[in-house]
């Protein structure tokens, strides 16, 4: 079951989510050459009711058909078993370091534990299937229905108005929507996000249920070091799944009770803010004598590096859409130096057109 060969749980976070979202965005391609095709010759010949319905259905028919090929139960049970069976593994590895627990194994047993994300990612990505279905259909009606010339204005100007709408429609996405934060995103984007919320939570759940069969009832969170602010805070801190204040674990040399302080549960960690949608953090085993030489903490000025290779990929993914070359080479150039620069992973497929969002 585990395929992932990445050096990281983050890489394997991004990997899914990528994975996901390229179908996603595949699909998203085909279905804007078709309705281009068809609001172009709406331009040309505005179309009768017969074959406005014709091309309505031709639209809703291939839809149907791509999304076909992403069933949302299949696509969320890969997900949270590739995520889920990689956790089981690292924490195995983690506890091979821990003399007094070097006896025990760790199973993928504990798969019950990720059923709530692989449920969640299901409902998200058959909302997605049905948005889908339905988009290009309704944005066909509603761009034909807009086709009215104007007869202040002649027939050439009016033609380039309405390239200049259908322009503007699909770079917007088609299958775009807003969400309760008011960010726009595209379907492939939003569910790269919605599969990396997913895979870490899958991550995290069975990570928590692996040391529980192994009698670990205490976890740090690990950061990455661009990490937001709100999952800084956790930086270091002991939580567990029900115990706070002063509580005895085993201790990680000997395996006698050491007495250690507990500052939050997992489920208030939540509340306040960690693990949030997006979030790479896990969690590894907190128990004295335990050495923590990966353990990485909050790095403002790295969390601001990434801020502002967000900034520079929108800046080449508006120069592409302006089919700005010169504007398109000077983003990626000053994107390639800055990642150098800070050490950061460049994810070129954060450059195309069809990416927004995230």
């Amino acid at each position: 079951m585990a395929l992932w060969e990445g050096a990281t749980p983050a890489d394997l976070l991004d990997d899914l989510g990528n994975a996901i979202a390229q179908k996603y965005r595949r699909i998203e391609l085909a279905l804007e050459r078709k309705l281009r095709r068809y609001l172009e010759q709406a331009i040309e010949a505005p179309t009768d009711l017969s074959a406005r319905l014709a091309a309505v259905k031709a639209l809703r028919e291939q839809a149907a058909r791509l999304v076909a090929t992403m069933p949302p139960e299949r696509v969320a049970a890969v997900v949270a078993q590739i995520a889920a069976g990689e956790a089981a593994t690292e924490v195995a590895r983690q506890l091979l370091s821990i003399p007094s627990l070097a006896g025990s194994t760790v199973t993928s047993g504990g798969l019950w534990a990720v059923a709530a994300s692989q449920i969640e990612l299901t409902d998200t990505l058959r909302a997605l299937n049905a948005r889908i279905h339905r988009a290009p259909a309704d944005a066909y009606q509603a761009m034909t229905a807009a086709m009215q010339p104007d007869m202040l204005i002649g027939r050439s100007t009016w033609e380039q108005v309405q390239r200049r709408q259908v322009d503007q429609y699909l770079a917007d996405g088609i299958t775009g929507f807003i969400d309760r934060s008011d960010r726009r995103w595209r379907i492939g984007s939003y569910a790269e996000m919605a599969t990396r919320t997913a895979a870490a939570r899958a991550w995290r759940d069975q990570s928590v249920a692996s040391m529980r069969e192994n009698g670990i009832t205490t976890f740090t969170p690990v950061l990455g070091s661009s990490a937001c602010g709100k999952c800084a805070a956790w930086a270091g801190k002991v939580l567990s799944d029900g115990r706070v204040g002063r509580v005895e674990v085993p201790h990680a040399l000997t395996g006698e009770a050491t007495p250690v302080h507990i500052d939050a549960t997992l489920a208030e960690a939540r509340a306040a803010g960690w693990g949030h949608p997006n979030c790479r953090c896990v969690l590894i085993p907190s128990l004295p004598g335990l050495e923590r030489r990966d353990v990485t903490t909050h790095d403002p000025e790295h969390e601001r590096a990434r801020d502002t290779m967000r900034a520079l990929e929108r800046e080449v993914r508006a120069a592409r859409r302006d089919n700005d070359t010169e504007g398109v080479e000077a983003a990626q150039r000053a994107l390639r130096d800055h990642t150098r620069e800070h050490g950061l992973r460049r994810r070129y497929w954060r450059e195309q057109l069809e990416f927004s969002g995230g």
